[in-house]
């Protein structure tokens, strides 16, 4: 939150170790997303993008719509600033998709 990505990562990296040790998929998912975010915000976009098919591997698999909504999302853009357009587009639809059936207005704009 304080925008230290850099700090941040180490933490991130370590607890989806201990969540991969304790099969705690939620945390786990939560770790992935971090990781991703921390690299897409240091514009590290080819790195965030297995963190972010992981993620939203474990909303997929946990039935999380929300944040599958949210990985959709997260990939679409690092496949975005990447220039794969082709990549990025059905990942920001599905995110859409999700949005509108969450009536997530906020995310919908997005």
């Amino acid at each position: 939150m304080l925008t230290r990505f850099t700090d941040a990562m180490p933490r991130c990296e370590r607890g989806l170790e201990l969540a991969k040790e304790q099969k705690d998929t939620n945390s786990e998912r939560v770790c992935e997303s971090g990781l991703g975010t921390c690299l897409r915000f240091l514009t590290r976009y080819e790195e965030s993008l297995p963190h972010a098919e992981r993620a939203l591997a474990l909303a997929k698999e946990r039935k999380e719509a929300n944040r599958e909504m949210e990985a959709e999302w997260a990939l679409g853009d690092s496949l975005r600033m990447l220039t794969r357009f082709t990549d990025a587009m059905p990942r920001h639809e599905r995110g859409l998709e999700l949005a509108k059936e969450q009536k997530d207005t906020n995310s919908e704009r997005v």
